[in-house]
Order: C-alpha cells, then sequence, then structure tokens
C-alpha cells in the first residue's frame, strides 16, 4: 500500500492512465457509481480514444443526460456514433433513444424505429423493450398490443421482463389463460393482486369467489392505491 501511494503521487493527477485499459475501464465504472462523475468521463475519454467500444457506449450515456450538469450532446452523440460503426447492438439502441428524446438529434420517428430494430436484429434486449414500449404506450404510433407483445416475448428470452405490462395485454384481449400464466410469475407480489380481484370477483377464468375477490383487493391496496379496488370493497 505504501509504495502504491508513494508511486500514484509521484505520478502525477493522470496515474490511473498508466494501466491496463480493462482496469482503467473498471475505475471509471466505479467512480461513475460513486458520483465522480469527472473522474468518470476522464477515463472513459480515454478508453474510449484508445478504440474501446464499451468506454464509447458509457460515455455517450453519461453525456446525454439532459439533468446532469455535463450535459454535452453533441459529445455523447459523436462517441454513440462511432460505437455504431461497429455494428455495435447497444449503441445502435442508443442512438434510438436519441432520436427519440432529441439528443444531439431533430425528433425523428423513421430514424428511431430505424435504430431499434437494427439494435433489436443484432440480439438487444432493451431494444426489444423499447419498441414493445412505443407500441404499448402508443407513443408516436397507433397502439397495437400484438405488435408490442411480439416484441416483449423477444425481450424476454434476452432476461428483459415486461411482465406487468404483457399482464395488461392480455387482460385488455380477454386471453385469461395466459393471463393467468403471467400473473404467477409476480413474485414480488406487486402488480398480481388487483388482477386476481377482478378475476374472483367476476369469474373470469376462474371460479368466482367473492371472499378471494375481496382478499385480493385488499392486498392491492395495501401495495398501492387502486380506486376501482376501494370502489368494489365499498360495494362489498
Amino acid at each position: 500500500n505504501q509504495f502504491f501511494e508513494n508511486w500514484s503521487k509521484n505520478s502525477g493527477e493522470d496515474y490511473e492512465l498508466k494501466f491496463d485499459l480493462p482496469t482503467i475501464f473498471k475505475l471509471a465504472i466505479n467512480y461513475a457509481k460513486d458520483g465522480q462523475f469527472d473522474d468518470a468521463i476522464r477515463l472513459y475519454t480515454h478508453t474510449s480514444k484508445l478504440g474501446d467500444i464499451d468506454s464509447m457506449i458509457e460515455l455517450g450515456l453519461l453525456l446525454s443526460d439532459k439533468d446532469a450538469d455535463y450535459y454535452q450532446p453533441k459529445e455523447a452523440l459523436m462517441w454513440t456514433e462511432k460505437a455504431a460503426e461497429a455494428n455495435n447492438a447497444v449503441a445502435f439502441n442508443n442512438l434510438g433513444y436519441f432520436y427519440q428524446n432529441e439528443i444531439g438529434y431533430d425528433f425523428d420517428v423513421s430514424k428511431m424505429f430505424e435504430m431499434y430494430e437494427k439494435a433489436a436484429a443484432l440480439g438487444e434486449g432493451m431494444a426489444m423493450s423499447n419498441l414493445g414500449d412505443l407500441y404499448f404506450y402508443a407513443k408516436h404510433v397507433d397502439q397495437d398490443y400484438d405488435k408490442a407483445l411480439e416484441y416483449y416475448k423477444e425481450a424476454s428470452k434476452k432476461l428483459y421482463s415486461n411482465n406487468a405490462k404483457v399482464v395488461k395485454i392480455y387482460y385488455e384481449k380477454e386471453d385469461y389463460e395466459n393471463l393467468l400464466k403471467h400473473l404467477k410469475k409476480d413474485y414480488e407480489d406487486s402488480y398480481s393482486n388487483i388482477y386476481y380481484g377482478i378475476l374472483y370477483d367476476f369469474g373470469y377464468g376462474v371460479k368466482q369467489d367473492f371472499k378471494k375477490a375481496v382478499k385480493y383487493y385488499e392486498k392491492a391496496n395495501n401495495y398501492d392505491v387502486y380506486p376501482y379496488a376501494t370502489e368494489r370493497l365499498l360495494a362489498y
């Protein structure tokens, strides 16, 4: 430890730049986690200039934060585009986000879809989720639950879960068999209770059971505020 402290002190402010590239990258990640963003940007910039694609992506993400005082959209765009030139799926996904949120680009629906679709074609699960969200929330396109469901299913294969939204889709489509299957995936018991309450209340896909309906409505309201659950409980 004494040797390292003396060596780092004698090496000057940028002593980290003498480390190997993977070590510098890890240091940058740790700086960002600790909120030392200036140091993270300094190291990411160094490794990006050395051609490290992951560093370019991380640097682009940092500099694209509109709420940060280090927001630099042109720099964020430059590094992300450079990573995309290497056919990187994450970079294409981030460019789609930039088009969607006017970061370095003017808003462009067709370009946004193009970037997301390129990323999805390369297997990027986040891009699949983003495409699903566009159709689920009807952002810039007409709402299409079938398309949203298709993208969410592909995203789940890449371990990107959108199960709460998938449940909502099956409920709206009155596909109670698939709805019940996916409600079992609510391992944190966060969104399933309101659906179980409704299902048992009206006998959708299950045998009607008012006691169970009340139990699930109460569990739902213990987790969050559900006006409909309260309305039904008052009715009972």
